[in-house]
């Protein structure tokens, strides 16, 4: 089932979005990982919950009830994965001055480096629990060489501060 949806946010400064969910009924929420990101350290265990382009699709068949139309239509469904793996790097944006005037400044945002399989496009915006099932951080990128595949993930902070849950950073 499609559910319509509206962007609510952008952040200027990070890669995450917020859109806004309009659902005929109340969804479960997660419970978000508001504490200290110093707390998240390289080799903690992580799962990813997505939908990557690598997964095999899935279709559905359906069977026409119109009596004058007995075409059936075939439709692709979401299947979402859980591709667990660890924290492989904590990366830390730096600003760095290159003019006087706050535009003028670069920063690298913080980032998690993501050891994990079958991982990919269609996992972006998925959320990344750590091993309590606290939604940790927001997957958005990857990179690949010739035998190496990293992906990464942008701390859940700048989703909460998004959501104006928490302000300071």
């Amino acid at each position: 089932m499609r559910i319509p949806a509206t962007l609510a946010r952008i952040s200027n400064e990070h890669d995450v979005a917020m859109i806004k969910i309009d659902t005929p009924y109340p969804v479960p929420s997660v419970k978000l990982f508001d504490g200290n990101t110093d707390a998240i350290r390289p080799g903690d265990q992580m799962t990813i919950l997505g939908y990557p382009a690598v997964s095999e699709e899935v279709a559905v068949v359906t069977e026409s009830q119109d009596m004058f139309n007995q075409i059936a239509e075939t439709n692709l469904i979401p299947d979402p994965t859980v591709t667990p793996g660890v924290i492989g790097k904590v990366l830390r944006g730096t600003a760095k001055p290159s003019g006087g005037e706050k535009q003028e400044y670069y920063s690298n945002s913080d980032s998690y480096q993501l050891t994990a399989t079958a991982t990919g496009r269609g996992n972006s915006g998925g959320p990344v629990f750590d091993q309590y099932g606290r939604t940790i951080a927001i997957f958005y990128a990857g990179r690949q060489t010739s035998d190496t595949r990293v992906t990464f993930a942008v701390p859940i902070k700048y989703g909460l501060k998004l959501m104006n849950l928490r302000t300071t950073l």
